[in-house]
């Protein structure tokens, strides 16, 4: 579904009904649709039973979960899947919704290109993922699923309005949602090498790499670098 149907539908849906504990209430008489009529009904299936929904925008038909239909009603966003808390399918009150995340493998056969949910040291976390000339980018993993999401749309927004390298879209992106997790290639000074959040010196010299040391800044291994650069100058190689 698209952003410009998703804004349409939720147009349709604040001017045609109200949410009341759980379900869409029609708040007018049109063709098809009495005043006080609930949306959706119960679908009875061995293998999926459902609350489903259907509604017609602009002469286009659109059946999906009532679950669906309600969280989009809230949060102006279209998601296809759901987990009920509670457990029960007929319960849709949008505090009893919790978006359903497909496994990673799952997710790869379903084409599911926003993110992926993974198990990193114990915990399930979600991967935000974008594609760019057909090849997957990381932008870093989330412990929410909004968080995720969010960053996943700002890339495909930058996307859709410039053609940028990979680690062009990771900076736009790392600035127009400074919390992002992506990781951006540094290029540091000569002789320093950035691990984690500390710099290390190095220097070759006899054909030997030698340490010279963690630091706190980027300057201040550079200055370490340089220093011993300058004592091993004058010895024989």
């Amino acid at each position: 579904m698209t952003e410009d149907e998703v804004s349409l539908i939720y147009e349709y849906l604040h001017e045609n009904y109200e949410y009341r504990d759980g379900e869409l209430i029609s708040i007018k008489t049109t063709k098809g649709k009495k005043e006080g009529e609930k949306l959706g009904t119960f679908r009875s299936s061995a293998h999926h039973p459902a609350m489903l929904a259907s509604i017609n925008v602009l002469k286009k038909n659109y059946t999906r979960l009532l679950a669906s239909f309600i969280y989009l009603y809230f949060k102006k966003d279209f998601h296809p899947r759901f987990d009920f808390i509670d457990g029960n399918i007929t319960n849709t009150r949008i505090e009893n919704l919790k978006i359903k995340v497909l496994s990673c493998s799952a997710s790869l056969k379903r084409k599911n290109k926003g993110f992926l949910k993974e198990t990193r040291g114990g915990k399930d976390v979600y991967r935000c993922l974008v594609s760019l000339k057909g090849k997957k980018i990381s932008l870093g993993y989330y412990n929410s699923i909004e968080e995720c999401i969010a960053v996943n749309k700002i890339a495909k927004k930058i996307l859709s309005t410039q053609i940028l390298t990979v680690e062009q879209v990771k900076k736009e992106v790392k600035k127009n949602y400074p919390n992002a997790k992506v990781r951006l290639k540094t290029k540091c000074l000569p002789g320093v090498h950035q691990r984690g959040k500390s710099f290390r010196a190095t220097i070759f010299h006899s054909g030997k790499k030698i340490q010279l040391g963690s630091h706190s800044s980027e300057e201040e291994a550079h200055q370490a670098y340089l220093q011993a650069k300058q004592e091993y100058a004058n010895e024989p190689r």
